[in-house]
């Protein structure tokens, strides 16, 4: 499904769907999702669905490009995600969009519905919506995250954001290695020290070089 001009897409049953790749070659649209919310910069609102497609890769891509981080153009509260969701975390790891890349515009998903009816609604955040399964991570950091030596390397499959209220603390001797057009972007605090017999070390995990974003500071950085 396509929201390309319209500003809402409101009580709509997505369920068991199977969704075929598109013909189109931008990185959040040839993949399989479920709703596809196209470059519109003007608000837009997502409510009341029920989202639970497992043949998709996510739920919901959000391909709408802003200037500042801090622009939200895209509410998606009270929605259901399904039954096996326990926080917001897990509901922003199956949308493509701020999360993904630091780029795009963020995605609000809290409030959200624990059950299809809507009869209820949770209201709380979980930490953040940073995914650290093993040495494998992503995604935003509104709380506080500490990168252990022992699980290094730590490979970077997406876009690390760390939010005004997040701090990110990288132990001596871990390596982070970024994968294509990945990078780290710090709003809040980064906290990384290493010492000569255990230096931090960033280094590239794809073929080119050229394709990694880097290192982008506009909070606190402590080397």
């Amino acid at each position: 499904c396509r929201c390309c001009t319209g500003s809402a897409f409101i009580d709509n049953v997505l369920v068991n769907n199977t969704v075929s790749p598109g013909g189109e070659s931008d990185g959040a649209i040839d993949q399989r999702n479920a709703v596809v919310v196209l470059g519109q910069q003007s608000p837009i609102e997502i409510r009341g669905n029920t989202f639970w497609n497992p043949d998709s890769i996510y739920e919901l891509a959000v391909n709408v490009t802003v200037q500042s981080s801090s622009e939200v153009l895209v509410s998606a509260i009270k929605n259901y995600w399904g039954d096996d969701v326990k926080n917001d975390g897990e509901i922003e790891r199956r949308i493509y969009g701020f999360a993904s890349c630091s780029r795009l515009a963020r995605v609000v998903v809290v409030p959200y519905l624990k059950s299809p009816s809507g009869a209820e609604v949770v209201r709380s955040h979980a930490n953040s919506g940073f995914s650290g399964q093993g040495a494998v991570i992503s995604g935003t950091i509104s709380g506080r995250v500490v990168l252990d030596r022992s699980l290094s390397p730590y490979i970077v499959v997406g876009d690390v954001s760390i939010l005004p209220s997040g701090e990110l603390v990288i132990q001596s001797g871990v390596e982070l290695k970024f994968s294509a057009n990945t990078g780290i972007l710090v709003e809040g605090r980064l906290t990384a020290k290493g010492t000569s017999e255990e230096p931090i070390q960033m280094t590239d995990d794809s073929l080119s070089m050229k394709q990694r974003q880097g290192l982008a500071v506009e909070g606190a950085l402590r080397l």
